[in-house]
This record gives C-alpha cells, sequence and structure tokens, in this order.
C-alpha cells in the first residue's frame, strides 16, 4: 500500500474511531458527520466497512474493551499521521543488513556465498535459513554451534516435531520452555534434563546434535550395552548395596557411565590441528580486531586423547552428557613474560576427566620451547591449555600435547593480550 493510501485510511480510521469512542452520546448528528465526511477521505467500499465496524463496536462497549489497548483521541492519531508522512516505505529484506561476527573465523568463498545468501530479497526467510543451513556443514564445530544460536532468532515455529508422539507432560513441558526462554543454550539444557522423561529419545537426540548441544557423533546406546553383560558381582559391589546402602535384591543394574567419543584409535591418527585465535587489542572492542591461523602439531602424550577430546569440542564429558571444550575460550591475561595464552576451562563436579588428573609435583623443570602448547590437568575443577612464547623453565606438572612452529611475533611480544580461541579443526 502506498504512503498517500496509509495516510488517507489512517485519517478516516482516526475521525471515526474518534468520535464512536469518545463519551459524548451517540447522536444523529454525530452519525450524520461520519456519512458526511468519510466519503471525501476514502473510497466507498472501505468507507462502508469502516462505519459498519464503528457502529458494531459501539454497540460491544468498544471503549469497555479497548480502553487500555488503543489510544483513541483525535491528537493522537494525528500524530500517527505525521509519522505515516515521514517515514518512507520499507522495501529491504526483514533481515538484518549486518553479517553476523562468526564470518570472520571461515573462509572467504564461504562467507561472501553466506552474505549474499542472507541478503536476497528474492528468498523467503525459510529458504535463506534452508540455503544457510547447507553451507555451515562446511563450519568448523565451534563456528556452527554460534551460527545454530545466531540463527535460532530468525525461526518463527521453534517448536520441534518430536515432541508430538510423547505424553501432554512432555509436550506442555517443552512447549512452555520455548514459549518463555529464546536462548539456544538455556534451552538445549533443559532439554537434557527433560531427557529421561521422553519415550522416544532419538529424535530428541538428533535435534540436539543438530543445534551442537550434544557432541556430533552417535550416542553410545548402553541398553545393548548392558544386554551383553554377564551377570554377576564385581569386586567392588559387596553385598550388592546400593550408594545409598540398601540392598538391590541382587540385581545388576547398569550405570551410564560416560565414555569419551574419540577413542584411542582415532586420536592416535590426529597429527595437525588448525587452531583460529582472534585478539581484543583495546577494552570494548569486538573481537577480530586481529586474527591468526595457526597449525599446531600434535604430540604423542599420556593425554593425547582427552587433548584431542577437548581441543576439537567432540566428547561427553559436560553436564548430561553435553561437551566440554576449550574452544570459544578466551584467554587469560597473563602478566607473565612466558604465557602467550592460558584458556582455563572448569570441568563439572561428576566429571570423567577427575580420573585423569595428574598428581601435582611443583616446581619448575620443564624445558619448554616458544610455540610449545601445554595442557595443565593438576586440579580436578579446571584443566587448563597454555600457549608458551619464549625458551624458558614450565610448570612440572605440564603436559606438552603440541607445537605451534610458526606463531605470530604479535602474539609473542611482551605487552599482554586478551586472545579468543574461536574454532579449531583436525587437519586431515
Amino acid at each position: 500500500m502506498k504512503v498517500e493510501e496509509q495516510t488517507s485510511n489512517l485519517q478516516a480510521t482516526s475521525l471515526i474511531l474518534s468520535t464512536f469512542a469518545s463519551d459524548r452520546p451517540f447522536t444523529s448528528a454525530s452519525l450524520f458527520f461520519v456519512i458526511i465526511i468519510t466519503p471525501f477521505t476514502v473510497q466507498i467500499p472501505t468507507a462502508c466497512s469502516f462505519l459498519i465496524s464503528a457502529m458494531f463496536c459501539k454497540n460491544m462497549e468498544f471503549r469497555q474493551h479497548f480502553k487500555d489497548e488503543l489510544p483513541l483521541s483525535f491528537e493522537h492519531n494525528q500524530k500517527m499521521l505525521a509519522t505515516v508522512k515521514n517515514e518512507p516505505v520499507d522495501t529491504t529484506s526483514s533481515a538484518s543488513s549486518e553479517p553476523p561476527d562468526f564470518l570472520e573465523f571461515i573462509n572467504k568463498t564461504l562467507a561472501n556465498m553466506f552474505k549474499l545468501t542472507w541478503k536476497s530479497e528474492s528468498l523467503s526467510m525459510p529458504d535463506q535459513l534452508s540455503c544457510l543451513d547447507m553451507l555451515s556443514k562446511e563450519f568448523p564445530y565451534a563456528v556452527n554451534k554460534k551460527y545454530r544460536a545466531w540463527r535460532f532468532g530468525y525461526v518463527t515455529d521453534k517448536v520441534p516435531s518430536f515432541i508430538n508422539n510423547e505424553s501432554e507432560g512432555v509436550k506442555n513441558a517443552v512447549r512452555h520452555l520455548y514459549a518463555t526462554c529464546n536462548d539456544l543454550e538455556v534451552i538445549g539444557g533443559q532439554l537434557l534434563d527433560l531427557r529421561p522423561a521422553f519415550k522416544d529419545q532419538t529424535q530428541l537426540n538428533d535435534y540436539l546434535k543438530m543445534e551442537c548441544i550434544i557432541p556430533k557423533e552417535e550416542l553410545i546406546d548402553f541398553k545393548k550395552i548392558a544386554k551383553g553383560r554377564k551377570r554377576g558381582r564385581s569386586k567392588n559391589e559387596g553385598n550388592n548395596q546400593n550408594r545409598n546402602g540398601e540392598n538391590n535384591g541382587g540385581e545388576d543394574k547398569p550405570t551410564a557411565a560416560k565414555v569419551a567419543f574419540i577413542s584411542s584409535s582415532s586420536a592416535d591418527n590426529v597429527k595437525e590441528i588448525e587452531l583460529v585465535l582472534a585478539a581484543k587489542n583495546k577494552p570494548g572492542s569486538k573481537i577480530g580486531d586481529k586474527t591468526w591461523t595457526l597449525k599446531m602439531e600434535v604430540i604423542e602424550s599420556k593425554l593425547k586423547k582427552e587433548f584431542v577430546a577437548l581441543i576439537t569440542g567432540d566428547n561427553d564429558y559436560g553436564d548430561n552428557g553435553t561437551a566440554l571444550s576449550f574452544a570459544g575460550l578466551t584467554s587469560y591475561e597473563h602478566k607473565n613474560y612466558k604465557v602467550a595464552a592460558d584458556f582455563m576451562l572448569d570441568l563439572p563436579a561428576n566429571c570423567p576427566l577427575a580420573s585423569k588428573c595428574t598428581v601435582p609435583i611443583g616446581g619448575y623443570d620443564l624445558k619448554a620451547s616458544k610455540g610449545d602448547v601445554f595442557l595443565d590437568a593438576s586440579h580436578k575443577s579446571q584443566w587448563r591449555l597454555l600457549i608458551w612464547k619464549n625458551n624458558t623453565m614450565a610448570h612440572t606438572d605440564f603436559v606438552l600435547v603440541g607445537n605451534i612452529d610458526e606463531i605470530p611475533t604479535d602474539i609473542i611480544k611482551p605487552v599482554p593480550m586478551t586472545i579468543e580461541l574461536v574454532s579449531t579443526r583436525i587437519i586431515d
């Protein structure tokens, strides 16, 4: 509709509603005024529609029903008219013109294809998102996780179809969750808490993997594992008592222990990993003031399997089987001349990595070189990933897990710098 038509219709609406919603009695003079003025402001069919609607609203106690929703004073509607006249008609796409920040961390070809698709005026929003979903399959895991969170804000029908065959209680809980929350990560965590209540968890798991809430690999079916076990006691079972000291009647109940998705054999095949780092040079500046793509050689160590699982985010070490990853963390800003970056990863209380923690020894007896990458696994509540920037001695508790041969000069400068580990990718 053109601006002139909008103005004309709104003016008519203003006059009619101001008359019918006023506190003055509805007299024949009022009706005569509206009948006379309306045909000159809008087309005849539109005028008739307005008159019929207005008279009906008057009889249905229009003022009482809408008094808190519609400002109906003539002065207010005149202000609305002025706004319509001054505002140009928006013919652009409803999508934001600003490209998302995570495009800085994918290759230029993919980024250009993303921008062209997102700015296309010939595609509907669902078609745009469908095309972008195809592109996102080429993104690193950490970037794809950011894409899914960004994408969630543009989805109109958010409630997934996997609840259709579930109980009414589960349906209501999931619908309420989506109606009251617009944060994908929070929703994902709540769905994980609800997962035991689902009759069919397969579709839920597929959804959680698609949204990067849980690792992309297939979940281990613990029921099948338990079915193949021999019945009998382990030497730790005692008299078949549970943790509360209650006897379970000799029944073997399998426990769903956490199992890492990266197997030892898979980790053995990982030789190189690509790291994308970004710096914040000024307080409050956007991430990506400066970025580096680095190649890290993976070194054989006693924690190689755990390191590869954490650096790629391909694990279930987190709460409720979620993935833990160094990707996405921001380095603690060291004033230490030895450390270029120090990424601290908090571990949940029941994390299976606790059994892999090394015994703290103390001292600085480990020879280190520029570009060395260390894993500090001496604390059960937090593991650290450190990038060394000069040839000095490192803490004895550290485990050497990698080396960056060509480390940029900017990273090893004496001036402390805040660095984010944006994404990682295994180099085939």
